[in-house]
């Protein structure tokens, strides 16, 4: 399967995008294909969660265990999610966040992952890079929705 990462700077701060993307139970209120999220146990710096994706003609299920590292001064903050178990062959997947300015972040976020064999295989490969710029959009517009001053 292709990769994807992209970098933005966002008008955020790494503190407020690092709260945002760990909080994974709140995915399935803005991120598309998001069903459901259930953390499953706590972890030392992280937690283990099942997500839930699909649309009305399917839906899968996958655990993964999610290290976080908290944005402090002068260090970045990183989300690491390692997969435990579900349809895919591999997943790696991870988000940093940098100060850049003041009360900007530098974030970066990358994914790579493939679908094991099968028809959902063939099909989301020609949509890889759609899909995962929707993902990133969405984050995007819910940190806006969260953070901007109205």
């Amino acid at each position: 399967m292709p990769r994807y990462k992209e970098q933005k700077i966002l008008p955020y701060t790494p503190k407020q995008l690092f709260d945002l993307v760990a909080d994974v139970e709140s995915y399935p209120n803005f991120l598309p294909w998001c069903i459901h999220v259930k953390k499953l146990s706590k972890e030392k710096n992280g937690f283990i969660a099942e997500m839930k994706v699909g649309n009305r003609l399917f839906s899968e299920s996958f655990v993964s265990k999610d290290v976080l590292f908290s944005p402090r001064l002068n260090m970045p903050g990183k989300i690491q999610v390692f997969y435990k178990r579900g349809p895919f062959e591999y997943l790696n997947n991870h988000w940093t966040f940098c100060n850049y300015r003041k009360n900007s972040c530098k974030l970066e976020f990358f994914i790579d992952f493939e679908i094991r064999k099968g028809i959902l295989r063939d099909l989301f490969s020609d949509f890889f890079f759609s899909v995962a710029k929707k993902l990133t959009l969405a984050f995007e517009k819910r940190a806006e929705d969260l953070y901007s001053k109205v």
